[in-house]
């Protein structure tokens, strides 16, 4: 009989301790982030007019890229003082970049820019701070047509402390005299048969702001999937404790 008991007790201190490690397991959420980067175009030609007449300077147009990301895609990394996800088909895994939008002078073009290479990274080491967005695409089609756009953003504060580490903590920031910051956006293709480009428009941008936002999650990461599993172990001990307490 205490044999029994103890084979019974087991088993349901078993039991209790799966319930115990599934339920500690973290429901967590992956963050939607919204992130803007205003500012005025420096630097730039159209040479296939994407954001107006072809052939003409866009330097002192109006500039603004805008970027969503998935920050539980790819390769990821928290710490307090560094924070980052990237990814893409130059990875091998999935690209935290779900969308890139670039507007100069009101006109705006989203295609051809994600895939590739997604990057999201924030630090402050108390000496260095820095926010970092880039989304790229890469494609080299059957007709040897080589594409490569990318549209890449940064700012580094020249003070101390005004920027979060974190990368999916909501803030503006505005651009101050001093800080290193820019912004840079391609739109290249080259045909390898012809040896001429097919597109070419290339912006370098002053940044004077910064806007982070956080726009909700997409649904549990797989931990929460697992929590669900600890509510039906969970019926299960139940289930046996009425019985073990009926014996």
């Amino acid at each position: 009989m205490p044999t029994l008991f103890n084979a019974k007790l087991k088993s349901l201190l078993g039991a209790i301790a799966t319930v115990a490690l599934l339920a500690g397991l973290s429901s967590a959420q992956a963050a939607i982030v919204d992130v803007t980067y205003t500012g005025t175009v420096d630097y730039g030609h159209d040479q296939t007019g994407l954001f107006g007449t072809p052939g003409a300077s866009l330097a002192g147009d109006s500039y603004q890229v805008t970027y969503v990301f998935n920050t539980a895609l790819g390769i990821t990394y928290s710490s307090p003082t560094y924070n980052y996800a990237y990814g893409g088909s130059a990875y091998g895994v999935p690209s935290p970049a779900l969308g890139t939008t670039v507007t100069i002078n009101g006109i705006s073009v989203s295609s051809n820019l994600n895939g590739y290479i997604g990057e999201i990274v924030g630090c402050n080491y108390g000496c260095l701070a820095e926010q970092y967005h880039e989304s790229d695409y890469y494609n080299y089609d059957a007709g040897n047509v080589y594409t490569y756009n990318f549209a890449e953003n940064h700012i580094g504060p020249n003070t101390l402390f005004p920027l979060p580490a974190s990368i999916t903590t909501p803030f503006s920031y505005t651009v101050q005299p001093g800080d290193q910051q820019n912004g840079s956006v391609d739109f290249f293709s080259y045909d390898n048969i012809t040896d001429t480009q097919t597109a070419d428009t290339y912006v370098s941008a002053n940044i004077t702001n910064l806007t982070v936002t956080l726009a909700g999650a997409p649904g549990p990461t797989p931990g929460a999937g697992l929590l669900s599993l600890a509510f039906f172990v969970l019926a299960g001990v139940w289930t046996k404790v009425r019985g073990f307490l009926a014996r």
